[in-house]
Formats: structure tokens, sequence, C-alpha cells
């Protein structure tokens, strides 16, 4: 067994407050407490991602500086992709760490390419989903289309589909795609452990690259989350005390699918005329997605929060009656820590479940990724007597804790399990 004390994790944006990116510093600040030391390596970075309560002085930040050229288009972004890559080895020798991780397709590739020739152990924190987020093209080439009939077997029951296999009429195109994906192959197939958050991803795992050593983690929230008391009556502040409040929080992106909430609404209305739903977050699809509430007419029944505070998060949580995701990922930390909080989830199949959550949690609403599907269920969450998490509840979700992800995380990489 190693003793694991130095650990590099190398993130190429390291700039907006995601789920991938809280994962990184709460990892930080677990494993501070067992004297494992996190260095962040990333390409780009921004205060902003610290989520307003994670201090620059607790972390171990360091960010490539790029080369600046005046070459522009695909040459200048090789050389500057090849700089990276030999800073990233500079920052290898002298941390010399025990592990480096990645957590993105990209990330895999160049930690893959830095770490040649050293024996510093990869560690691949497999988000997902490959097959299901539209523009991977990955996909196309020959070592991942040849799987996509296996890998469509996992999901064919969650009302999920997957992206047509088509090439370009463009040759360089192609042979630059089947580059990519030799690389991100070739990165899976030599990482020392790959880290999966779901059952579904680990067996995908298994399909594509025969790997042996795959574990799966997965984390949501603090052990305090279960003695929580709310500061802020949200309700009262946002005037809505007699409404039955459906509630989404996320980066406002077209695979977190939050459109199909909005035509859910659009359904469930005529038997619910008092519900509510509450959007929080920012992004690019804002504009699209206020735009369709107005097409529908439901300015009544939809509110867009914009950011909202961390400090003020769970507060929202604890006004909502449930809580919703329709995100294409086969996992998010959003709708566990509404369970942690002991709300209804309404969520899609494609959310992979631990066999002690499919077989005990009587709050959770899986539907296919339709608006009449989620509207049932919708109408169901809202009209459950189900009160309160049984102990058998509460038990379970103890084991998704940031203590109890990041210390079998520790296990793992010590061969511990």
């Amino acid at each position: 067994m190693k003793k694991i004390n130095n650990i590099i994790w190398f993130v190429s944006d390291f700039k907006e407050a995601g789920g991938g990116e809280r994962f990184i510093l709460e990892a930080q600040h677990i494993l501070r407490k067992k004297n494992v030391r996190i260095n962040i390596i990333c390409r780009q970075y921004d205060k902003k991602v610290l989520y307003n309560f994670f201090s620059e002085n607790e972390l171990y930040i360091t960010c490539l500086n790029p080369i600046q050229l005046n070459i522009r288009g695909v040459i200048g972004k090789f050389i500057n992709y090849c700089f990276c890559i030999k800073s990233l080895r500079n920052q290898f020798k002298t941390i010399k760490p025990d592990n480096i991780v990645s957590q993105n397709v990209a990330d895999h590739v160049i930690v893959y390419l830095a770490s040649l020739f050293f024996s510093f152990p990869h560690i691949i924190k497999d988000d997902g989903p490959l097959f299901q987020i539209s523009g991977q093209n990955i996909i196309y080439s020959i070592l991942y289309r040849n799987k996509l009939n296996k890998i469509l077997n996992l999901i064919k029951d969650t009302g999920e589909s997957i992206q047509t296999v088509t090439k370009t009429k463009f040759i360089f195109l192609n042979i630059f795609n089947e580059i990519k994906g030799l690389l991100l192959y070739m990165s899976f197939k030599n990482a020392f452990i790959i880290l999966s958050l779901t059952e579904k991803v680990k067996n995908e795992v298994k399909i594509l690259y025969r790997h042996k050593n795959i574990y799966k983690i997965r984390g949501a929230y603090s052990k305090a989350i279960f003695n929580y008391a709310p500061r802020t009556n949200i309700r009262k502040r946002l005037n809505l005390l007699d409404k039955k409040i459906i509630f989404n929080i996320g980066r406002l992106v077209k695979h977190k699918r939050v459109d199909l909430c909005i035509k859910a609404i659009n359904i469930i209305k005529n038997k619910n005329s008092d519900v509510k739903l509450l959007i929080g977050g920012i992004g690019p699809e804002s504009d699209d997605l206020k735009n369709l509430v107005k097409s529908l007419k439901l300015e009544d029944y939809v509110e867009f929060l914009g950011f909202i505070e961390e400090t003020e998060l769970l507060d929202y949580y604890y006004a909502c009656d449930v809580f919703t995701t329709m995100d294409s990922a086969d996992f998010d930390i959003t709708p566990y820590v509404a369970l942690a909080l002991e709300k209804n989830v309404v969520w899609p199949k494609i959310m992979g479940l631990d066999r002690e959550l499919e077989e005990n949690n009587r709050h959770i609403f899986s539907t296919v990724p339709n608006p009449t599907d989620i509207a049932n269920s919708y109408y169901m969450a809202l009209n459950s007597p189900v009160k309160g998490n049984s102990v058998t509840e509460s038990n379970d979700l103890q084991n998704y804790t940031w203590d109890s992800c990041f210390g079998n995380m520790l296990k793992v990489m010590e061969g511990k399990i």
C-alpha cells in the first residue's frame, strides 16, 4: 500500500462555478484534513470559481501561462497545445506527485501526453457521458462508433438518444478526429485507475476500454446538511406562500434541458394552477428560455432567479416542494442535495441510481425526458403524501457526503480498496 501525500489535479478551464469545479474544491478541502495536498493546475483561472466561500489562501493553484504568438488558426493552436504539455511536464518534475488526476475529456489527453515516460500514475475521473451530449465528435471515430450498439443498450429504456454517427466530407477533419479518438482511447487504456460516478458509466468504460481498475465514487454535500436550518424565508420574500414550488438550479446550457421543464409546466398548470417553477442560474440559454416562457404565456408560472449566492442556495432548496433537473448527464450534485433536505425529486431515468436508493427512497420520481411524462411526474411528486426521510433513507444518504466520497477515493489511490 502506498501513502498518498501529494496530488496534481489538472483542469484546463478553472473559471466557472460548476459541479466539476465544486468536486475539485471539496476534494482539496476534505483531503487537506488528511494531510494530502492537492495542487490544482489549469490553463485558465477566474476567482468566481470559488463559490464565494472557498478562500484562495486554502488552495494551491498554478495557472500555466500561455505562450504569446502572432500565429492564428490551427498552427497557432497546435503550438499552444504543445507548449501546455511541455509546461505541465515541468510541473510534474517540480511537484513529483503521487497521483495525477484529470476529469474532462480533453484534459485526459493532455495529461496522458504530458506524463509519457514518467512513472506518475494517471487517474481519470470519468464524468461522462461521452455519447449523450452533442458536440462530442470523438464518438464518430472508429474506436468508439464500433461500440455504439453496446452503449445504446445501456440507455435504451431511459428515453435518451445517441447521436447518429456520420462523417464530414472533409478528409482532414475526419483524420484529425480519428487522431483525437485514438489519443483519448490511449489515455483511458493507460490510466492507472478510472473513477466513475455511476454504475452505467462504469459499465460503459468496461465496454469501451476493457479496463480492470474501475471504481465508483460519488459525493454531493457536507455532513452538516442533515442539520440545516434555513436562514431566509424564500417563500415569503418571493410572495409565494400559497404556491407549490418546483425548483431548478444550474448553468443554463442546452444539455441541462431546462426547456423540457418549462414545457412540462405548460401541461401541469391545468391540473395544478398554483404551481410555480423557479429557475436559478445563468448561462447562454437564458434568453432562449425566457422567450419560450413568453411564447407559451407562462409568465405567471415560471420565474427566473438569475445567479443565486451560495450562502442562500440551500434556503431555495428548503423552500421548494419538488426539485427537478433534466440534465442529460449520468450524475448531478443538485438532486442529491434536495434528497438530503427531504425534498421530492423529479429527474431523468438516465441518472444512475444506486441500488439502495432505487429500492428504499420514496422521494425519487424518475421519468423519460419528454414534457408529458415530466408533467405526470411533477403531478405525482407534488401530490405525494410522503413527508420527511425515514431512518433507512437518511442512512443511505450518508454515503453521498464529501467525507465518504473522498475518503473512498483516497483508499482507492492507496490500494486499500
